[in-house]
C-alpha cells in the first residue's frame, strides 16, 4: 500500500479563500500553485519536477497527483517528496478528475497545470508569469511553448507561437495550451473544477468555459514558458488523433464555438505539436 506525504502544512482547507485569512497566514500562502497529474509509466517526471524547483523568486507549490503510476514512476516521485505535495488517484482518472484531486489540494493565489512530460522553459516562468499578472491587472496569463525532442529538453525542434488573444479566435474553437495558461485561483473555483465526462478534451472545455465569462480577462505573454516534448509514440499520437477531435466536437457544440472547419485545422495544429 502506497503512503502519502504531503510536503507542507498550510493553514486553512485546500480551496479556502485567501482573503479570509489573517495577513501573517497569506503570506505563508504560496504565490503559485502547479498541479501535475502523473499516469502510467513517465520516465521524464524528474525532469518536470526538477524544472518547478527551479523557479526563482516566486514561492510555489507544487502537487503531483499520482494516476496509477508504475512502481518506478512512484519511486521517482517519492524521491522529491519533501518538496511537494503527492495526491493519491487512480489509473481511471481522467485529465479532468486528475487536474481537480490537484487543485482541491492546492493553495496558491495563481494555479498552473503541467504534464509529468513536460517542463518550464527557464527558471524565471513564473515570476514573470507573476509580474505580468500584476502589471496587467489580468485574471490569467498564457504564453508560447517551445518544442523539443522526446530524449533532450535542451534540443529545441521549433517554436509553438501560440499568439495574441481575441474573442473571435476563440469563436473559431481556438483556446490557448493549458500547460502554458495561468489563472487566478478564484477564476478556478468559481468554474469549481474540469469537467470529468471527457477523458482527453477536459482542458480544452475548461478553458472556453473561461474565455466565455465576460468579466474574464486573458493576456498573452509574447515568450516561451513551457518546454513540450513533440514526439509522442505512434500508438498515443494515433489514440489522440481518433478520439480527442469527437471530445472537441461536443466541446464546440456544447458551447456553440467553432464547426467543422475549425476542427480540422485543430488537428492539422495538433499534428505539428505532436510529431
Amino acid at each position: 500500500m502506497r503512503t502519502f506525504f504531503p510536503s507542507h502544512q498550510l493553514p486553512g482547507h485546500p480551496g479556502d479563500p485567501v482573503d479570509g485569512l489573517h495577513p501573517a497566514e497569506q503570506a505563508r500562502r504560496p504565490q503559485v500553485s502547479v498541479v501535475t497529474p502523473v499516469f502510467g509509466h513517465c520516465p521524464t517526471v524528474l525532469a518536470c519536477l526538477q524544472s518547478v524547483a527551479e523557479q526563482a523568486q516566486v514561492t510555489v507549490e507544487h502537487v503531483v497527483v499520482d494516476c496509477g503510476c508504475d512502481e518506478a514512476t512512484f519511486a521517482k516521485i517519492l524521491s522529491w517528496r519533501h518538496r511537494i505535495t503527492v495526491v493519491p488517484g487512480t489509473a481511471r482518472d481522467t485529465f479532468g478528475t486528475a487536474y481537480n484531486r490537484g487543485l482541491q489540494h492546492s493553495h496558491g493565489e495563481v494555479v498552473g497545470f503541467l504534464s509529468g512530460t513536460q517542463a518550464y522553459a527557464h527558471p524565471g516562468v513564473l515570476q514573470a508569469v507573476c509580474e505580468s499578472l500584476g502589471t496587467a491587472q489580468v485574471d490569467a496569463i498564457y504564453g508560447d511553448l517551445l518544442g523539443v525532442a522526446q530524449e533532450d529538453l535542451g534540443h529545441v525542434k521549433r517554436a509553438l507561437l501560440i499568439g495574441p488573444f481575441s474573442r473571435s479566435r476563440v469563436a473559431w474553437g481556438w483556446a490557448p495550451p493549458l500547460s502554458a495558461t495561468f489563472i487566478r485561483r478564484h477564476w478556478c473555483e468559481r468554474l469549481n473544477g474540469m469537467s470529468t465526462d471527457l477523458r482527453l478534451a477536459a482542458p480544452y472545455d475548461y478553458l472556453v468555459r473561461l474565455m466565455a465569462q465576460p468579466a474574464f480577462r486573458l493576456n498573452y505573454l509574447n515568450q516561451p514558458l513551457v518546454r513540450h516534448r513533440l514526439r509522442l509514440s505512434w500508438r498515443e499520437a494515433l489514440h489522440r488523433l481518433a478520439h480527442q477531435p469527437r471530445e472537441e466536437w461536443r466541446v464546440m457544440r456544447r458551447h456553440r464555438v467553432g464547426g467543422l472547419g475549425s476542427l480540422a485545422w485543430k488537428n492539422l495544429l495538433r499534428l505539428n505539436h505532436l510529431l
